[in-house]
């Protein structure tokens, strides 16, 4: 009985160091007992080939395996008599230390579940933003379309009413067989007198509806927005900056613009027609047949009226300092920011004409003035920090580099930030003093050898058509590096972009 009771509390012993594995939690009681002849025929088989795997295996795939197979080597020695052990009571120690000490990892662990859980919810609502705002540019696109669409009819609609007035007022003109005053009548009967003028079959009604369909709202989206606003969005999924975006709308805006022109020639036309009819004197109404007699009657307006149309009309095309006018409209758009990086319509950043930074300079009343630029460490540090306050990250520039190639190919950055208003003039100045000026697409970074330590960068030549990064030696060299003429040891400079603000 007595071996049975210690054989017993080997194994619940032994049972209390597996729980401790599984739950990180035990409370071991002190055990005392005498060793006997059974313990020893025990040990023997304890410490057999088994048990040096076991202890192995423990070690390699259970966590915190190698500090339990510790204790568990200890209590197995103190139990089978071995002198070197600890006793049962250093054990109990040991295992209560290793209870608290799981219990610890346990709450780390916890905490990091907690931490994974705040990421989750962070990526959670970066996604959910992601896709509000994917949404909104599919609506966006949606309407865009829908609303060219709707005026798209108007207009295919005015054009073939167009061209039908343009063979008649030809056909009218190039008749001999009519009098001056016979042509004028006719061409004025292509509208009629003012009160048909506002019919729906009427051209001069179908004008109007045209210009107000190029400068008001549409029922279809909400917002005072007119047919140009919808041109430009719809073109700004495929560009970087505003200025394409515009390039991109101006053939369809110069097509309106054609009809538009187009079809007030004619509606002058006749506009004049009907001036001259009002203002016929007896002798030009005596020269008329009895066709044409019968037609001044219908067509005959007031003069003032006529004036006043045709005053109204000037005003509603031509005048910029009318808020309604085409012309208006029109200025507006001319006026968007070319300098706006769009991103295809993810951003909206405006960006200041000046861009470059002189690396002999830029440290001049910053809070880098007076820091030791020689140093590699500073002057990547220096280089990195501008460039994370730049309104473009590397992901928005790397985005720029590759539709610049793919858009323009051929063109260097310089050709294209040129292109869309991005130059103060230094740009281009770097170009013919043949100094570098660089484009970061990458942190900088410090490179070592044995005989030096200095700053890099990868950088694309803003006035190569190679749009490749290369690896760039930092302006800010060591003395024993540096030219004769320039503390700096070098004649290239970083550009950065800055946000304008106003």
């Amino acid at each position: 009985m007595k071996n049975k009771s210690l054989k017993a509390k080997i194994v619940a012993v032994s049972l209390s160091v597996i729980t401790a594995c599984s739950v990180g939690m035990m409370a071991i009681t002190p055990v005392s007992a005498t060793v006997d002849d059974d313990l020893v025929t025990a040990s023997k088989v304890i410490w057999n080939t088994e048990y040096q795997c076991g202890m192995g295996l423990l070690r390699q795939y259970v966590p915190g395996g190698q500090a339990i197979a510790g204790v568990i080597d200890s209590l197995v020695g103190a139990i089978t008599g071995k002198d070197s052990g600890p006793t049962l009571s250093d054990i109990s120690k040991d295992l209560n230390d290793f209870r608290e000490d799981v219990s610890k990892q346990f709450d780390q662990v916890k905490e990091e579940l907690k931490n994974i859980q705040k990421q989750i919810i962070s990526i959670g609502k970066e996604i959910e933003k992601d896709i509000e705002q994917q949404t909104r540019r599919i609506e966006q696109q949606f309407i865009n379309q829908t609303v060219l669409a709707n005026k798209g009819s108007t207009f295919d609609g005015l054009m073939t009413m167009l061209r039908e007035t343009d063979r008649q007022i030809s056909a009218i003109t190039n008749d001999d067989t009519l009098t001056e005053q016979e042509k004028a009548v006719e061409i004025a009967m292509l509208i009629g007198r003012n009160d048909k003028w506002n019919s729906t079959n009427n051209l001069y009604f179908n004008y109007m509806s045209f210009l107000d369909a190029l400068t008001s709202a549409t029922f279809c989206a909400t917002g005072d927005h007119d047919i140009f606003y919808y041109i430009y969005q719809s073109n700004i999924p495929y560009a970087a900056f505003s200025h394409d975006a515009k390039e991109f709308s101006k053939p369809y805006i110069e097509r309106l613009m054609q009809l538009g022109t187009y079809t007030y020639s004619l509606i002058a036309e006749c506009l004049e027609a009907s001036y001259r009819v009002a203002s016929f004197t007896a002798d030009d109404v005596a020269k008329l047949n009895e066709d044409e007699l019968a037609h001044y009657h219908e067509v005959k307006s007031l003069k003032s009226v006529v004036a006043n149309t045709f005053a109204a009309l000037d005003q509603k095309v031509f005048d910029t300092a009318d808020p309604n006018s085409v012309a208006s409209h029109l200025k507006s758009f001319n006026d968007i920011n070319d300098r706006i990086f769009i991103r295809q319509g993810t951003v909206n950043i405006p960006l200041k004409s000046s861009v470059w930074i002189d690396h002999d300079e830029h440290c001049k009343g910053s809070p880098y003035d007076g820091y030791d630029v020689i140093d590699p460490k500073n002057a990547a540090s220096i280089l990195n920090d501008f460039q994370n306050k730049s309104p473009l990250s590397f992901d928005d520039l790397h985005f720029l580099v590759s539709y610049i190639g793919s858009v323009y190919p051929g063109k260097s950055i310089t050709d294209y930030l040129m292109m869309v208003g991005i130059n103060d003039e230094q740009i281009e100045s770097f170009r013919w003093r043949r100094h570098t000026l660089n484009l970061m697409t990458d942190y900088a970074g410090v490179e070592r050898s044995d005989t030096y330590e200095r700053a890099y960068y990868m950088a694309i030549d803003v006035h190569s058509n190679q749009l490749t990064p290369r690896k760039v030696i930092s302006a800010f060299e060591s003395f024993i590096l540096a030219n004769y003429d320039r503390p700096g040891g070098s004649d290239d400079y970083v550009m950065f972009f800055i946000a304008d603000t106003n």
